[in-house]
């Protein structure tokens, strides 16, 4: 079962991506895939905020699922958030984006523990299979990415803050996430 999650994610990922090529959006959805790249292979390294199964498909140390699962994830959000609102303003397009990715981990969280991809660390605060961290951290790297992408849009010559950005954000959202996990004792 685990095997072909994995499969359809990535069928869902390439579905994501073409959508994002069609409609302009091909450099969000790659900016969107390394920064996933990035924050799941900091966690897998580091070994913190949660364990993966010896899944089959890995990106560097990670699951492939779960590096790319935050483009998919955020790609939907934000198209979901332009559909309900066409014309939006940025701030409330990526606020709209953040909720979305809240209402996502009821049904991530217990979907991947039940079938063993994703382990929690031993202690982790969670009420009905949801851990209360995943309910800022969903959010905020949504957050962090779509701000930065944006800063990015409004300033096309800036690929070198783009990219330190990146790595700057993904990391620090995993470091500074498992941080507050401990500070809040969740």
């Amino acid at each position: 079962m685990q095997q072909f999650v994995e499969w359809l994610t990535l069928a869902f990922v390439a579905v994501s991506a073409f959508h994002a090529w069609k409609t302009g959006r091909g450099a969000l959805f790659a900016f969107l895939l390394a920064a996933g790249l990035v924050r799941e292979n900091f966690v897998a390294l580091r070994e913190i905020l949660y364990g993966f199964a010896s899944l089959s498909l890995n990106f560097g140390k990670a699951p492939a699922m779960a590096a790319v699962i935050w483009a998919y994830s955020i790609y939907a959000a934000l198209v979901w958030a332009e559909h309900i609102r066409p014309h939006i303003q940025a701030a409330a397009r990526i606020a709209l984006a953040c909720l979305f990715m809240v209402a996502l981990v009821p049904f991530y969280e217990p979907f991947l523990a039940a079938l063993e991809m994703a382990r929690w660390e031993d202690g982790t605060r969670m009420t009905a299979g949801i851990p209360w961290i995943a309910l800022i951290g969903y959010p905020t790297f949504t957050l962090i990415l779509l701000a930065l992408y944006e800063r990015f849009e409004n300033r096309p010559g800036s690929w070198p803050s783009l990219v330190l950005g990146t790595l700057l954000g993904a990391i620090g959202h995993a470091w500074g996430l498992q941080e507050l996990k401990n500070l809040l004792g969740w």
